[in-house]
């Protein structure tokens, strides 16, 4: 008689241990926040909700969201950039460490995304390394 060993794998999501995952940071244009929300929804592996951070003064949104996956966030990445058109200031992408303060996404990953987002000129569309390494 043969025995076969069974093995049983379970994730555990901590609030101690920071989770390894991609933020996607998406810049628009105030007027068209709703159309980037729903994309945003729409997109698969998102973890949470995601974060709304208002500039009124440059009629500007923010959302940040977070992925398991880093293909499954550049996907959603390429899909808003091609269904906003030039509504998208910018799209960046950044993976590393990640966890909740209250309702806001921080850690490694975000502190590497938001900087990217302010790059000046360029693609709508900026990945970090730690991102790249991952999709290409």
């Amino acid at each position: 008689m043969t025995r076969v060993a069974r093995t049983v794998c379970v994730v555990l999501e901590s609030q101690i241990v920071p989770a390894v995952l991609t933020v996607l940071r998406i810049d628009v244009d105030a007027r068209h926040a709703p159309q980037a929300r729903t994309l945003l929804d729409a997109a698969e592996g998102t973890v949470g909700a995601p974060d709304a951070i208002a500039e009124p003064d440059a009629g500007r949104l923010t959302l940040v969201t977070a992925f398991h996956l880093a293909s499954e966030a550049a996907a959603a990445a390429v899909r808003m950039a091609g269904a906003l058109g030039g509504k998208v200031a910018r799209v960046a992408l950044a993976t590393g460490d990640v966890h909740r303060r209250g309702d806001r996404l921080r850690g490694a990953a975000r502190d590497r995304g938001d900087p990217l987002a302010a790059v000046a000129g360029g693609p709508r569309v900026l990945v970090s390394a730690s991102t790249a390494v991952q999709v290409h």
